[in-house]
Order: C-alpha cells, then sequence, then structure tokens
C-alpha cells in the first residue's frame, strides 16, 4: 500500500472498529496484534499486506478488502452523473444509480470507503432522511474529509447546505461549496435563493446569472422556467416592475407546458409584482387566480386584503373572514415557514387601518415586522408604517422608519465578492 491506501485502510479500522463498539484494546485482542500497532493501523502509518488487510475485513464482516483503487476513476464518473441527474431533474434515474451504488456493500471494505460514504450522504439527504443518521454520518466524512477531491468536497457542502436547519449554517456551507466548485449549476442555484432570502439581491442575481449559463447542458425546460420565475422575483424587489412583469406575462403565455407548480408560481408572482407596483386592480385579480390554483396560502390572503383596502372593495370583511378561517385551521398549512410569520397580526393591522385607526395600524405593524427581519415584505412594511406615521402626523416615527427602509434598501443592493 502506499501512504494514501495505508490512511484510507486505517479510517476504515477505525470506523469499524466504533461501529462495533469496540476498544483499541478488544481489536488488539481478537486480531492478535499489540496495542501500539492497532492506534498506527488506524493513523495509517503501518503497512499492512494484503492477507493482513482481509484479517481485519473478515473481523468485520467482509469476505476481504478490495484493492480497487484503480476503479476510482469509474466511481467519480458515477458521482458526477449523480450531480447531474439531480440538476436535470431526472430524479428517478438518479434514486437508481444511488442504490445501484450502495447496494455494492463490499465497496465499504475497499479503498473506495470514502466515496461510498458520499453517495450514502446523496441518499440520506435527497431522501429527507432524520437528522441523526446525516448527523452521524457527517462526523464520520469528517473525520476522512482528507480523501476528498475538491469536486467531491463540493458536493459534501452542497448536500450539508440542503439540509441545514438555519439560514446561517445554510449560507456557510453553500459558501464552502461554492469555493471548491464555483461553476456548478445547483451551488450557485442555491446561493442565488439563500443571498435573495437575506435580502442580499444584486448579489442573487449574480449567482443567479452564472446559472443562467449553464442551464442549458442540462437540457431542463423545468429548470430555465424556475430560473426566470427566480429572476423575476428578484427584480420586483429591486423595484424593476416592467421587466419582471413582462417575463412573467410571458411566461403564462406558455400556460399548455407548465406543470402546475410552475403555473401557480407564475401566478403568485404576478401578484406580487402588481402588488409592489401598487397596481391594486392587477394584485387582486391574479391572486385570486393564484389561491383557485392552488393550496391556499396565507400570501395570497394578504395581498387580497390589503389591495380590496385599496380599492375599497365591498367584499373587504369578507375576504377578511376567509383568511382568518383559513389561518385557525393549520393543517392547511403547506409551509412550516408560514407557520411563523404572524399573518393574523398584519391583517389586523390592514383592518384597523381601513377603520382609519392608524395607532392601532402601527402597533400592529410594528409588532409584525420582527418576523421579517430577512423577507422581501419588510420593505414593504416599513412603507405602510411611514405611510401611516404621517397619517397620524408623527413626523419622528415617520422619518424613523424612512431611514430603515433607506437603510435596507442600500443593503440590498451591497453585494460581496462572487
Amino acid at each position: 500500500m502506499n501512504q494514501t491506501e495505508s490512511r484510507i485502510f486505517g479510517f476504515f479500522v477505525n470506523t469499524m472498529r466504533k461501529k462495533y463498539s469496540w476498544t483499541l484494546d478488544a481489536l488488539a485482542h481478537q486480531t492478535h496484534y499489540s496495542y501500539s500497532m492497532i492506534r498506527s493501523i488506524e493513523k495509517g502509518i503501518s503497512n499492512l499486506d494484503e492477507e493482513g488487510r482481509n484479517q481485519f475485513a473478515h473481523l468485520f464482516d467482509f469476505p476481504s478488502f478490495k484493492n480497487n483503487m484503480q476503479e476510482k476513476e469509474k466511481l467519480l464518473a458515477q458521482i458526477n452523473e449523480i450531480d447531474f441527474l439531480h440538476c436535470s431533474l431526472q430524479n428517478e434515474k438518479r434514486k437508481e444509480l444511488i442504490d445501484q451504488i450502495l447496494s455494492d456493500r463490499f465497496l465499504i471494505a475497499s479503498f473506495l470507503f470514502p466515496q461510498y460514504l458520499l453517495i450514502e450522504l446523496y441518499k440520506l439527504v435527497c431522501d429527507e432522511e432524520d437528522e441523526k443518521k446525516i448527523e452521524e454520518l457527517r462526523s464520520l466524512i469528517e473525520s476522512g474529509i482528507e480523501f476528498y477531491s475538491s469536486k467531491e468536497l463540493a458536493i459534501y457542502y452542497h448536500l450539508l447546505g440542503i439540509h441545514a436547519n438555519d439560514i446561517d449554517s445554510e449560507t456557510s456551507y453553500l459558501l464552502q461549496a461554492y469555493f471548491y466548485d464555483p461553476n456548478s449549476f445547483m451551488i450557485n442555484l442555491h446561493l442565488s435563493m439563500n443571498t435573495y432570502f437575506r435580502q442580499k439581491l444584486t448579489e442573487a442575481l449574480q449567482y443567479l446569472n452564472r446559472c443562467k449559463s449553464l442551464v442549458f447542458q442540462y437540457g431542463s425546460y423545468f429548470r430555465f422556467i424556475q430560473l426566470s420565475l427566480l429572476e423575476a422575483q428578484i427584480r420586483i424587489d429591486l423595484g424593476d416592475y416592467q421587466s419582471s412583469l413582462q417575463c412573467l406575462n410571458r411566461i403564462l403565455l406558455e400556460k399548455s407546458v407548465l406543470d402546475s407548480d410552475l403555473y401557480e408560481s407564475c401566478l403568485s408572482l404576478l401578484a406580487y409584482g402588481h402588488f409592489r407596483k401598487k397596481d391594486s386592480l392587477n394584485a387582486l385579480i391574479y391572486a385570486q387566480q393564484a389561491l383557485q390554483t392552488t393550496s391556499e396560502k396565507p400570501f395570497l390572503y394578504l395581498i387580497i386584503i390589503f389591495s380590496a383596502f385599496r380599492l375599497n372593495d365591498s367584499c373587504f370583511y369578507s375576504f377578511v373572514y376567509k383568511a382568518k378561517d383559513f389561518l385557525l385551521d393549520n393543517k392547511k398549512m403547506v409551509n412550516s415557514f408560514d407557520e411563523l410569520i404572524p399573518w393574523s397580526l398584519l391583517i389586523d393591522g390592514i383592518v384597523a387601518w381601513y377603520q382609519s385607526n392608524y395607532y392601532l395600524a402601527i402597533e400592529n405593524f410594528k409588532e409584525s415586522i420582527k418576523a421579517f427581519d430577512m423577507d422581501p415584505l419588510r420593505s414593504w412594511i416599513l412603507e405602510c408604517l411611514i405611510e401611516l406615521s404621517e397619517k397620524s402626523e408623527n413626523l419622528e416615527w415617520a422619518l424613523h422608519y424612512q431611514k430603515e427602509l433607506t437603510d435596507l434598501v442600500q443593503n440590498q443592493t451591497l453585494s460581496d465578492s462572487v
């Protein structure tokens, strides 16, 4: 064995020993090697011959330890194929290939053990397995991180980013993935979404432009439309309503080839674009259309209620009652994020505004904005607070919220180096 192979074998022995809950002394007793010899094997210092490697493999219930380093290029090509299938949304083929590779359990007792673990992580993340399994595998891979190429490390950190439960961890993992592979379509796509969520809008467009230069190699119409919708969403928040709405209307003309999710997303974004443009009539029309095509969403109800308020629509209270009934039934919430947002507080603020109770409206909007620290609606709430402060003739509040809005807009257009 060369030095790399010795370290991989040591990594295998250490992993299996811990899996069997054996101490170093226990393993030494089982193999008739000394305690110090076992330690040096696990550290990759001792160079065992084939017979010695097989002895350990037998102990861990494998027929032999495969000397298969010459097959590494083939396995790496399969890992790249898995990544390609992920990008091109060929999920069934991706699942079949992963299962095919993992079905060869004897790859564990081989020099391709690190790659086997990476593919196993791919499966766990894509299958949305429980946190404990993924964390155990993450910890194991970290202990053998030296055995992975830059491309493999990019895949590894990207998978952790997909699985992350909080925005800070997601950002950290995705940036590490980007460091190792800045030309990955999926890494750039998820960084574009991530920076959009953090309202780094200019930066989000930079990642998105990288995606646009890569998308055609995957031949996925869904991905092309997905990027167009994401760009429209970002540009709406940058105030570029005309080009965004034109893009969305062009997509809507392709209704016959859009799946239900893309069609609903397009309608919802048209509602959002007109809502931010202060075109209340079209915002109301598209939000109602979107509600008819998808599971109910509190955001669409918010657009409908606020638009009805602006239009002084006679159905205003009817819309409010429907929204309140929907919010009382948590089972209808299809997005766990929606459960964290104080939609009722925002609706109560609009109702108070409708009734010209400006101080109560301000209190409701002030309380609700705390949940929108990194959300596109924060700027809309600030605009509402400015208008309400002016109506209540509180110049100090109006100036305070105007400064906060200015700072937010400046932050949206700032960009880290990409």
